[in-house]
C-alpha cells in the first residue's frame, strides 16, 4: 500500500529513546494497514441518534486487540433509552501507565461511520471490503476515522513495547456515536464519568477534508 506522508525534521535533536520509537513505528507499517482493514471490514454504521443500530462488534474486536497488546482495557456500556437489555453502546477506554505519576494524555476517536448505499460503490471496492487497490485502502470509515484510531493504537503499542521511561498515563477513548452528536459517547462520559475522561490534553486523529489537503495537519483547539 502506498503512503503519502511528509516527515518533519525536529527542531531539537531526538533522544535515543525517541529515535528507537520512530524506528519501531516504521516497522509497524504492515500491522497498521492490517488493523485498519480489519476494522473497516466490521460494519459500524450510525443511522440516527434515536434509532438503535448494532455496532458493538468493532468495539469488541478492538477490545481483544488492545488486551493482546498488554494494555488495561475498560469497556463502558451505555444503555439505549427504551431499548432491550441487549441494546447498548460502548465507550472503550484503554491505557498504559508510566513508571511514576504525572500528567495524563488522551487519544480520542470514534468508531461509528455514516451510512452508505452499496449501489453507489464499485463492486471491487465495496464499503466493508477494506480492499487495497492501486495503493489505496477502500471502505466506509477508512478515512473517517478507523485509520486514525488504528494509528493511535499502534502508537500506544510502540510506546509500550519500547519500554519507554515516562511519567503519567497515556489513554485511548473510542466513542460510538460521533456522527450523530455524541449522546452515548462524549456527552454521556463527560456527564457521568468525568474522572475517567478528564485529562491534561487530548489528541483527536480525525482526518482533514478541508482544502488545501496537506500532511501533516495539526489543528489546535480549546473548549471549556
Amino acid at each position: 500500500m502506498d503512503t503519502h506522508e511528509k516527515k518533519i525534521k525536529p527542531r531539537q535533536p531526538l533522544s535515543e529513546d525517541e529515535q528507537k520509537m520512530l524506528e519501531k513505528i516504521d516497522d509497524q507499517r504492515e500491522a497498521l494497514v492490517d488493523l485498519i482493514q480489519k476494522m473497516v471490514q466490521i460494519d459500524s454504521v450510525n443511522i440516527a441518534e434515536d434509532v438503535y443500530n448494532e455496532r458493538n462488534d468493532v468495539f469488541r474486536f478492538l477490545e481483544k486487540t488492545l488486551k493482546k497488546m498488554g494494555m488495561d482495557v475498560n469497556p463502558i456500556k451505555v444503555n439505549f433509552p427504551g431499548g432491550s437489555k441487549d441494546q447498548y453502546y460502548i465507550n472503550l477506554m484503554a491505557g498504559i501507565d508510566g513508571k511514576n505519576p504525572g500528567k495524563r494524555l488522551q487519544f480520542n476517536g470514534h468508531l461509528d461511520t455514516v451510512s452508505y448505499n452499496t449501489d453507489n460503490w464499485h463492486k471491487d471496492t465495496l464499503p466493508t471490503s477494506g480492499v487495497i487497490k492501486d495503493g489505496m485502502l477502500y471502505g466506509r470509515g477508512a478515512a473517517d476515522m478507523k485509520s486514525g484510531v488504528a494509528a493511535m493504537v499502534i502508537a500506544m503499542k510502540t510506546l509500550k513495547d519500547c519500554g519507554a521511561d515516562f511519567n503519567g498515563r497515556l489513554q485511548l477513548w473510542c466513542t460510538p456515536d460521533e456522527e450523530t452528536h455524541g449522546a452515548y459517547g462524549s456527552d454521556f462520559m463527560v456527564k457521568n464519568h468525568p474522572e475517567i475522561v478528564k485529562t491534561d490534553a487530548t489528541i483527536i486523529s480525525e482526518a482533514r477534508s478541508q482544502p488545501p489537503l496537506q500532511t501533516p495537519t495539526i489543528t489546535v483547539g480549546e473548549k471549556g
